[in-house]
């Protein structure tokens, strides 16, 4: 009856660290949103492609 619970114990732990993987990693990837200057293609663009964007001050929010 231990080793029954304990076997179930191991398998909810183990889906518990894949779900904050994946919300890890969503959050990694959501980041941006919040600082659409963060956002990962900016950072491989020259800067005159970077003068290209259009750029509207009154949307980037730094909340």
């Amino acid at each position: 009856m231990v080793q029954l619970f304990l076997s179930i114990a191991a398998h909810f732990r183990r889906r518990m660290e894949q779900f904050r993987a994946i919300k890890d990693y969503a959050d990694d990837q959501s980041g941006w949103r919040r600082d659409p200057l963060s956002h990962p293609d900016l950072a491989t663009m020259n800067e005159r492609e970077l003068a290209d964007l259009p750029f509207e001050p009154t949307r980037v929010c730094r909340c």
